[in-house]
This record gives structure tokens, sequence and C-alpha cells, in this order.
């Protein structure tokens, strides 16, 4: 298996970046993020020994940079015909440390930046999962709507999940059409999925949105979501009702008012 990887320095100095690979597991916050444990199982210290970075033709563990200077690295891992299926979820980071003071030897700063490998071996059988939850206020008075969608992956491979909501008014005419961004959910974990107005927000808490201004009546969402291009597709539904109040209320107060000036200039 092979694939380029590109790594540039954008400061102006020179860098020297060792190379590590670390084992990474999915974080319960549910938006994407990862933790890298301690010290890697046996599973995936087997396949360390099996990965190299490569420049040109050379094995490298670490690697100098220019200013300004890119290069084009390869990764390459070399696995047995005979391996057994399995995921492996691990980060090639590249880190750099700053020189070391000699009056203060344990002091030092370190930076550094990764990419995430998300390596499926063997056959797979038809993933497994469902929606935990599909959920937006029951109740607004204006856009836009923000529909929350949680997805738990079951199977222990990692799966790309992607779908879309279509909204429906009370008259069952489709007056909104929300495309999911697909995004990857590790073995055994869940996360919560956004079209990509929600997701550009950079919430906390990734989430699909409606950006429709005035809302008014009764609205039906329906959710599907497809676990990989062969299947299983998901599907639920909810209804929320919107009323513009602030809508509402000013044009009582407007007729209140005309209704007053009527009754004097009559008077």
């Amino acid at each position: 298996i092979t694939t380029p990887i590109t790594i540039e320095n954008l400061s102006t100095e020179s860098v020297i970046l060792s190379i590590q690979l670390r084992q990474f597991v999915p974080k319960e916050t549910e938006n994407g993020e990862i933790e890298y444990i301690r010290e890697a199982d046996e599973p995936h210290k087997r396949l360390f020994d099996k990965v190299k970075i490569k420049e040109g033709s050379s094995n490298r563990t670490q690697v100098s940079l220019s200013p300004r200077q890119k290069k084009e690295l390869t990764l390459e891992i070399n696995l047995p015909k005979n391996e057994n299926s399995s995921d492996y979820y691990f980060s090639i980071i590249f880190v750099s440390k700053a020189s070391i003071n000699a009056n203060e030897s344990e002091s030092y700063a370190a930076g550094g930046i990764a990419t995430n490998v998300l390596l499926s071996v063997g056959e797979k059988d038809l993933p497994n999962g469902r929606i935990t939850d599909f959920s937006s206020p029951f109740f607004v008075t204006k856009g836009p709507v923000s529909f929350k969608v949680r997805v738990e992956n079951q199977s222990p491979f990692f799966i790309t999940a992607e779908g879309n909501i279509l909204i429906k008014n009370v008259f069952g005419q489709t007056v909104g059409n929300l495309e999911l961004v697909p995004l990857n959910i590790l073995g055994k974990s869940a996360r919560l999925l956004g079209n990509k107005d929600g997701l550009d927000k950079n919430l906390e808490t990734p989430s699909a949105f409606w950006n429709e201004k005035f809302l008014l009546g009764i609205y039906t969402a329906d959710l599907t979501v497809t676990l990989s291009e062969q299947g299983p597709i998901l599907r639920d539904r909810h209804t929320f009702i919107a009323i513009p109040l602030e809508i509402i209320l000013g044009f009582l107060i407007t007729v209140v008012i005309v209704a007053f000036i009527y009754r004097r200039v009559k008077k």
C-alpha cells in the first residue's frame, strides 16, 4: 500500500522533524475528535513494523526542511496476503523540537503536525448501525432551524456515513433539502453529522442548519443516512411547529394602534 504525503515548511527558519507513529481512538465528544493512547496495542505494534516513510527510495525517520520548502514523501505499508481482517487507526506525526537551553536542560518547546490514517484490511460484512438521535426544537418562531443528527456505528470497522434531510410543509411540498457532509465514523463509536452550513460554524456540537428565515406552520423533516455504497439505509422522521410570534405580535400592535387612532379621529 502506498500513498503520497506532502509536507511544507511555512516558516522562515529551517526545521528538522522527527517522524512518529501513534495509535489513536475516538473521544466521547462525538464530533470527530480523537485521543492518542500512551502505548500502542500489539496489533498496531506489529503494523508499525511494516510501515515506512520514504523520501525517494530512502527510508526516513526524520525529515529536514529549509524555509518555505516543500517535500513529497511516500507512506508505504507492506502487508502479507493472509493478513487478518482488522482496522488500524494511527497518526503520522512530524514533530519539531527546539534547541535545548544548556542552562535549562529540561525545558524545550515542541510543535508538530499530523496526518491521520484509517486502514481497513480484509473483507468486510455490511456495516451495522443506527440513528440514535434526530431532533430539533419542537417549537420555533423563526429560522434558521438546527437539526441534531447522531449516528452510531455498531460495526468493528470504520464507515463513511452520508445522507440528507428533506423538509416538507403541511401541504406535503418539499421546501428544504439538507445534504449531510460524508464523515468517517470509527468502529464501535458514534458521531454527530451535519451539513456544510452547520459544520462551517465550528460549533462544539455539529449540526445540520436549515437557513430559512420565515417559517409558518407544521413541518416534517425526513432523515436518510447510508452507511456504505451497498447499504444499509437508515431513516427517521421529526416534526416541528413554526409560528412567527414577533411578526404576529407586531401585526397585532399595529392593528390596536390603527384602531385607537381611528376611534379618536371618529370622535
